[in-house]
């Protein structure tokens, strides 16, 4: 209960100001892929799901495993969700009391480094998600794998890297560069060296073999600028990271070059990689370097940051009893998430709850469309729809898989149904935001609807699905104060 009641407040006051979500993003997609092992009836015509059963394996070949039963019942979900936060945050907790050795400053690092500064970053990563994804459970896993390094039980820290490796595999493998400096001194580093490359180097490598030349160069502005302009390009990045995170990266460096040298080497390479990324893409114009994702590598940055700065600063000790204070808090806050629960700001009880607008046309579509059935709608914002509505999306903006065949195909779905040519696009914008694809999408695909439904159904098209700002002069499946589901003529 020491370590349980404040990592609860942290996640409470995370949940409170940024909501609990499921089936956004790229979770979305991935929990698609889940409900697919179970009904195979499902995604038939689906654009992603097809391409990503083609693959003998792939990165999220081990978490489907563990995202099927938060596929199947949303509670589930949150209960994954839960417990793999307060394991993230009890094990940063755990890592400060290592240095600070004071109780009530750990809780008050740990709780500016992952509440005031959430969503300030670098590549658009974050050690905490709001929905239940590989990343965070890579990540909460990957906290443990610090713990254990630096209190030097080895054999525990091993299978942990191994597992958050399974999960995800680039965190995975770019910890595992990160932490070298620690395991450079362990003993029997070794057969710790081969264990690794038994059971998780060989699951990279395959991966590496099966994608790693997989990226035509014609394709690579699609994939690196296009669509993840914010993850790949430095000056699309955050403008407070780019003030804060040289800061917490210098102060990292200063203080642990005396007090922990294995954690400065660990930054050097850290800060290394990062010099060579942009030396690359600036001073190169190469793209060499960008498969790293080594900006993904900063999600460690603010933890360890925010320690370094309370090492470096002369703060008094925190002397006064807060568990109960804590405690208290974090009632509190659990009856308000309760509220939201019955309120519908969190939708996690189907059979009591009210949908909010988004999951409302979804599950309008689950009812009324037959499973074989494909939807098109504005590409941006609209991923919720697959995993709630299980039901086959024609394209979607998350979800791409990395294989020469499903990029060039996923290219020409854009030009024809959206009439977005992504390089012309490349031209007007170093930056794409994603209000410009959602309205540039959303007008075009209402156009196409209108002037060419032949040319919508020749593309296996069944329904569209759009905003309230348009309206089609077709059959109505379902409209609600947000969204309107329409079936092709």
């Amino acid at each position: 209960m020491r370590y349980l009641f404040p990592a609860a407040f942290i996640y409470f006051t995370l949940l409170l100001l940024w909501n609990f979500e499921i089936g956004l993003q790229s979770n979305g997609g991935v929990l698609a892929l889940a409900l697919k092992k179970v009904y195979n009836d499902l995604y038939v015509n689906d654009f992603y799901v097809q391409h990503f059963q083609k693959m003998p394996i792939h990165e999220r070949s081990f978490f489907l495993w563990l995202a099927l039963p938060a596929a199947l019942i949303p509670f589930v979900n949150w209960i994954f969700h839960i417990t793999t936060a307060l394991l993230l945050f009890i094990g940063w907790i755990k890592i400060y009391e290592c240095y600070l050795k004071n109780f009530q400053q750990s809780i008050l690092g740990v709780f500016i480094a992952f509440v005031p500064l959430y969503m300030i970053h670098w590549g658009g990563n974050e050690l905490y998600y709001n929905n239940f994804q590989a990343s965070l459970v890579a990540k909460a896993t990957g906290t443990w794998v610090w713990y254990f390094l630096i209190t030097q039980q080895y054999s525990k820290a091993l299978p942990l890297l191994i597992f958050a490796t399974w999960v995800h595999p680039m965190v995975g493998l770019q910890l595992t560069l990160l932490t070298l400096p620690f395991w450079f001194r362990a003993p029997n580093k070794l057969r710790y060296a081969l264990l690794y490359g038994l059971f998780a180097g060989t699951y990279v490598g395959a991966l590496v073999l099966l994608f790693g030349s997989q990226v035509p160069k014609q394709a690579q502005a699609l994939l690196f600028i296009f669509r993840h302009s914010g993850h790949f390009i430095p000056h699309c990045f955050s403008k407070k990271a780019a003030l804060l995170f040289p800061a917490l990266i210098s102060s990292v460096l200063l203080w642990s070059y005396k007090k922990e040298r294995a954690l400065f080497y660990s930054f050097s390479i850290l800060a290394t990689g990062i010099l060579l990324y942009v030396l690359f893409y600036y001073g190169f114009h190469s793209w060499a370097l960008m498969k790293s994702q080594w900006f993904r590598a900063t999600v460690w940055v603010k933890p360890w940051g925010i320690l370094a700065l309370m090492q470096l600063l002369p703060l008094p000790k925190l002397s006064f009893r807060i568990q109960r204070w804590i405690a208290a808090a974090t009632l509190i806050l659990f009856v308000v998430f309760i509220w939201r629960i019955f309120s519908g700001a969190i939708y996690l009880f189907p059979a009591l709850q009210s949908p909010p607008p988004a999951i409302e046309v979804a599950l309008a579509a689950r009812k009324h469309l037959p499973t074989d059935a494909c939807v098109a709608h504005p590409l941006v914002h609209y991923e919720f729809f697959k995993y709630w509505s299980r039901r086959s999306c024609y394209l979607d903006w998350y979800h791409l898989v990395r294989s020469p065949e499903a990029i060039t195909l996923w290219a020409q779905r854009l030009k024809k149904v959206y009439n977005i040519d992504y390089k012309e696009l490349l031209q007007q914008y170093t930056c794409l935001r994603f209000k410009i694809i959602q309205e540039t999408s959303e007008k075009a695909l209402v156009e196409n609807a209108l002037k060419h439904p032949e040319r919508l159904k020749q593309e296996g098209i069944t329904h569209v699905l759009i905003s309230t700002k348009y309206t089609l002069p077709y059959p109505l499946v379902f409209k609600n104060a947000v969204y309107q589901l329409y079936a092709l003529p």
